[in-house]
């Protein structure tokens, strides 16, 4: 199943079963390095219907916007975080000035575009919209072990042409103990050196890299990471990057 065409039909299921992946172990992971950058205004660029804002706490001078360009994403989002202060959403890039963002999160966008123009489109503007020294944070399922099973994440790929940019990655999102829930699409891979291209073409500077863990060992929180690399292959690549 197209990607693009899924989110035109019941975009809705996918954000139920995702919820295990995302909100459990990305969204509190980036949460928690807003929180150290102490910024004010954060773009979460592809934002879809704003989850991210479950795991966020907005405080003194924080201010979110959300921009996907999905109309219903976008009508969803408003009507989930209608009540709270401090948040936006827009489906048009023209409503957002240049230099006006201290963070730009791109989470699990990249990955979900499957040629090369698009893709450099979204870095463009991401780059475009974030102020000079600000912050941009980008994170996806990790690009070096795409071939895994992961919380309710499995993926079915073709490793033949694993090394060409946009390779497409039929991936089947599980709902614990309810597998006609279960939704089936396609994503786009691109190799770590890629998405490295992408960015620093773009003039950031990565800053920081942190491979995910959704597992750690055996569920020990302090896990060191041979004991890591017996457990499971990380799950997510997180990137933060400054605006030279």
């Amino acid at each position: 199943m197209d990607r693009r065409n899924f989110w035109k039909g019941d975009f809705i299921g996918f954000f139920d079963v995702e919820d295990e992946l995302r909100t459990t172990v990305v969204h509190p992971y980036i949460s928690d390095e807003l929180e150290k950058l102490k910024c004010g205004k954060i773009l979460d660029y592809g934002c879809g219907r704003g989850d991210l804002l479950r795991s966020l706490e907005l405080s003194g001078s924080m201010k979110y916007t959300g921009y996907d360009p999905s109309m219903k994403c976008i009508n969803a989002a408003r009507s989930i975080h209608r009540k709270i202060p401090n948040v936006s959403f827009t489906d048009s890039l023209e409503e957002l000035s240049d230099s006006s963002f201290d963070v730009v999160i791109l989470s699990f966008v990249l990955i979900t575009i499957d040629n090369q123009y698009e893709a450099r489109d979204a870095i463009t503007n991401s780059i475009r919209l974030l102020m000079p020294n600000g912050r941009i944070i980008f994170c996806e399922t990790h690009p070096c072990f795409r071939d895994h099973i992961f919380t309710t994440l499995e993926t079915d790929m073709d490793m033949t042409n694993y090394n060409k940019p946009f390779h497409p990655i039929n991936v089947r999102l599980c709902s614990r103990g309810h597998s006609s829930n279960d939704v089936s699409f396609v994503d786009y891979h691109n190799s770590l050196s890629d998405i490295f291209e992408l960015f620093i073409s773009g003039g950031i500077c990565i800053s920081k890299i942190t491979e995910i863990y959704d597992n750690l060992g055996k569920g020990k929180a302090d896990a060191t990471i041979v004991e890591r690399y017996k457990g499971s292959p990380p799950a997510f690549l997180y990137l933060e990057g400054i605006r030279k």
